[in-house]
């Protein structure tokens, strides 16, 4: 009977297990969307940026 209860927590355990690294790869995955905005933004800037340098060193 002991033994029944152990494999069952072990399940219980293996369960929990594969939610918890669900949930910590949609979280990952959330950062990694919100990183790859933020680089396309950044980027966007620099060519700003760079377009003013070289009008201003044009001058």
């Amino acid at each position: 009977m002991l033994l029944k209860i152990l494999f069952k927590l072990e399940a219980i355990s293996i369960e929990f297990q594969a939610w918890l690294r669900l949930k910590q790869k949609q979280q990952i995955e959330k950062l990694i969307e919100e990183n790859e905005s933020d680089i396309v933004e950044l980027k966007t800037q620099n060519s700003y940026l760079k377009g003013l340098l070289k009008n201003y060193a044009g001058i």
